[in-house]
């Protein structure tokens, strides 16, 4: 039987790169994903693959999922986990700022999510998993 497979975002630190660990150690194949793919070439390995994605931008959410899907053949679940505050004084966060964080948080998780589905319907089974974080710090 073939392994899982498993996209994450956000595999840099924290949560998304102890997700793939925990993965990985339980045969699930994963593909793990950061802005900077150079910030998570120590998980590449037989059981992980590494794919850069910027979240906040669609062309790479596109070419990441793509990428997933022609390395993998399929995807079992999504973990949707890449995500930022913006701190600092309400006042002081300009609108490019909050702009950019949202597409990050929140549009770019929302856009994954839509173009996993379809492949997940297909397979008639899959799981999103996305990491709640609050707009405002």
């Amino acid at each position: 039987m073939e392994p899982r497979v498993v996209l994450i975002t956000g595999c840099s630190t924290g949560i998304g790169r102890a997700a793939t660990i925990y993965c990985a150690a339980r045969g699930w194949r994963v593909i793990a994903t950061a802005r900077k793919i150079e910030t998570i070439r120590d998980l590449q390995n037989a059981r992980v693959d590494i794919l850069e994605l910027d979240v906040a931008d669609e062309a790479s959410r596109q070419r990441a999922v793509d990428d997933a899907l022609k390395r993998a053949g399929r995807l079992d679940a999504l973990v949707n986990n890449a995500a930022y505050s913006q701190a600092g004084p309400l006042a002081e966060v300009t609108l490019e700022e909050m702009r950019r964080q949202f597409e990050t948080n929140v549009f770019g998780a929302f856009h994954l999510a839509q173009l996993v589905i379809p492949h997940m319907r297909a397979q008639r089974a899959g799981r999103i998993v996305t990491r709640n974080r609050g707009a405002f710090a």
